[in-house]
């Protein structure tokens, strides 16, 4: 003899809210934040970091340190 206050299909629909307005806050911020703030091209992201180390091995630590 169990006694609910709240019975379960508006248990269900206050789930099936809650998930609805989830997924829409989701979207919102993935639309948001879709754009980049590294200027160019994608896939030159990495470029600087790999030149630099390569000066760096190519020229020695004392260049490199100002020794």
């Amino acid at each position: 003899m169990a006694t609910s206050i709240v019975d379960d299909t508006s248990m269900s629909e206050a789930l099936l809210l809650l998930l609805l307005l989830l997924c829409l806050l989701l979207i919102t911020t993935w639309c948001l934040t879709n754009t980049s703030h590294i200027p160019g091209p994608f896939f030159w992201a990495g470029l600087g970091p790999i030149l630099s180390y390569s000066r760096f091995i190519w020229s020695g630590i004392g260049t490199a340190c100002n020794y």
